[in-house]
């Protein structure tokens, strides 16, 4: 009995209107949050990607002529 009251009180009264509303505020800007760190983790890991890379054949191109 206690949930059927809680349902009707919320839908009855604006609180229940207001709440879903902060809901859906939430799940948008958690949605905003988790796109803006997915593009700047990709961007990020392109950058060590391409660095390691950079190392990579600095190292390898040290090696080869050791003598100068």
């Amino acid at each position: 009995m206690g949930i059927s009251r809680l349902r009707s009180y919320l839908l009855e009264s604006e609180l229940g209107a207001s709440m879903l509303e902060y809901a859906l505020l939430a799940c948008l800007i958690a949605l905003v949050a988790m796109t803006g760190v997915a593009r700047v983790g990709d961007e990020t890991k392109g950058t060590f990607v391409d660095t390691g890379l950079y190392i990579k054949e600095a190292v390898t191109a040290g090696t080869d002529n050791p003598g100068g």
